[in-house]
């Protein structure tokens, strides 16, 4: 990878190109299957381009045209278990009894929730930690920590600990319906499934319901963590998250991505926000932004019949009226050659099926910290993101399904 990655400006060479070409080919068809193919005879260029073509072979970890960095295999490696034993790691099966990776079940209408998380400025707070003159440990009790610690070793443990909590929690996912599969200070990464459970008895399915629900609490289960280190050094400490809601043809790597891409897109719009994307298996996906406090705003979703959140409400009433709207240029997402966008229809409609949230946003002068900016253009595509994204995951009967 370095040999070709080291020189970005370097025009390889036709012999240079097949090279490459034969070097990521191999390592993807080594990682489809390891157990079997790792020791074997290596296939020439033209038999791995043969085999790679047929529709089954997606590729588990790699593409065989992806090109990547040895950071980004590694992240990609982190659900096999045996890298693990031969390099000294934990395995993500800590329990015999444990459903392995592999096992978390894909088959046609099971979807899978995945959460990718990351600290925000991490490496800025550090900075300011250590050109801080260091102040004695307010909370003694800290195990394992000695009271003349430094305001960067306390910071450190308080982040190692919450990792490994986090990680090691019972209750955080409903029915043992999830895990987290890695914890590492301050960023993490996990899944809602269906376990395997009696093969003569199909698995429960993860709603998308029950996926939404269970992220309107992710934000609670690093709330302790936050006062800690406010309460210990005066910092504040967030956290951007990537959720992906992933059909069961959208291949591993793919939705590791969507992951990493959700997750930037929360810190680009202004971080301590999460980012959710529903991605079908055709790889085309919707996509809404929002800051955690701000989450909420799906509850107060209303239908026409006047049912809301706990009644089962109808998202089709709203999907229907913004669809009709946007056909008519009633709405418009897109700025037009004298035909600006304006907010006003949109408004009314995200007022009238979400008690007047978007009067409320304006009374208060939030819509800079909710959608990232108050413009037209922003505002309305805020809007049309939360309808698209809570259309698939708050319906009772959803479509994606």
């Amino acid at each position: 990878m370095g040999k070709f990655n080291s020189h970005p400006g370097h025009t390889l060479s036709p012999s240079e190109r097949e090279e490459m070409e034969l070097f990521y080919r191999r390592l993807s068809w080594l990682l489809d299957n390891p157990d079997y193919r790792v020791g074997q005879s290596s296939l020439s260029l033209a038999e791995l381009r043969e085999r790679q073509s047929q529709p089954d072979q997606i590729g588990r970890y790699i593409a065989p045209n992806e090109r990547l960095s040895i950071p980004e295999l590694v992240k990609r490696l982190v659900t096999y278990d045996k890298l693990a034993d031969t390099i000294g790691l934990d395995r993500l099966k800590a329990k015999p009894d444990d459903p392995e990776f592999k096992d978390i079940i894909r088959n046609p209408g099971y979807w899978t929730g995945w959460f990718m998380g990351d600290g925000d400025k991490v490496g800025d707070k550090l900075k300011h930690l250590a050109s801080r003159p260091d102040e004695p440990r307010r909370d003694v009790t800290v195990e394992r920590l000695p009271p003349d610690a430094t305001n960067l070793q306390q910071f450190t443990h308080l982040i190692r600990e919450w990792g490994q909590d986090f990680q090691e929690k019972s209750d955080l996912f409903p029915q043992g319906k999830g895990r987290v599969i890695y914890a590492g200070g301050d960023d993490f990464l996990g899944v809602l499934y269906s376990p395997e459970s009696d093969p003569s008895t199909p698995p429960d399915k993860v709603k998308p319901i029950e996926a939404l629900q269970w992220l309107l609490t992710l934000e609670q289960h690093w709330q302790d963590q936050q006062q800690q280190i406010k309460h210990q050094l005066n910092l504040d400490f967030t956290y951007s998250v990537g959720f992906v809601w992933a059909g069961h043809q959208v291949p591993q790597r793919d939705i590791l991505q969507h992951c990493r891409d959700a997750e930037q897109r929360a810190k680009n719009q202004g971080r301590d926000r999460v980012t959710i994307r529903v991605v079908f298996n055709s790889g085309q996906y919707v996509q809404w932004t929002c800051p955690w406090d701000y989450l909420h705003v799906l509850t107060q979703y209303r239908d026409r019949d006047g049912k809301s959140w706990g009644e089962e409400p109808n998202w089709n009433h709203i999907y229907s009226d913004w669809a009709q709207l946007k056909a008519r240029h009633g709405i418009r997402l897109k700025e037009m050659q004298g035909m600006p966008i304006r907010k006003n229809i949109a408004l009314a409609i995200f007022d009238l099926y979400f008690n007047q949230a978007g009067e409320t946003f304006n009374q208060k002068n939030k819509w800079s910290d909710i959608a990232g900016d108050n413009t037209n253009i922003v505002i309305v595509n805020w809007i049309n993101d939360l309808i698209q994204v809570g259309w698939q995951l708050c319906q009772t009967t959803p479509s994606n399904t």
